[in-house]
């Protein structure tokens, strides 16, 4: 599992393009992506927030309260499958 594999994942699940999760949008479904694909390269694949948050184009901190609200998404999406495990 690498990043670029989770990011095809994550955005082929929320019904986003792979490359709107590389900026600061704030649209619902893209910001709700933004925040697993950060929880899962970081909990799950042992990413930095920092190297994670280069890769994005986004702040160290964008990526933590995006890591932050996560599971609060992933308790109500029906996301099954190896990249959650």
């Amino acid at each position: 599992m690498n990043l670029k594999w989770l990011t095809e994942k994550v955005s082929a699940h929320f019904g986003v393009d792979p490359e709107s999760l590389q900026s600061a949008s704030k649209v619902p479904a893209i910001a709700k992506a933004r925040a697993v694909l950060c929880y899962l390269g970081v909990r799950k694949i042992g990413l930095t927030s920092l190297s994670l948050a280069m890769e994005l184009g986004i702040s160290p901190s964008a990526v933590s309260r995006s890591i932050a609200r996560a599971p609060a998404i992933l308790e109500h999406e029906e996301i099954r499958g190896e990249w959650l495990e």
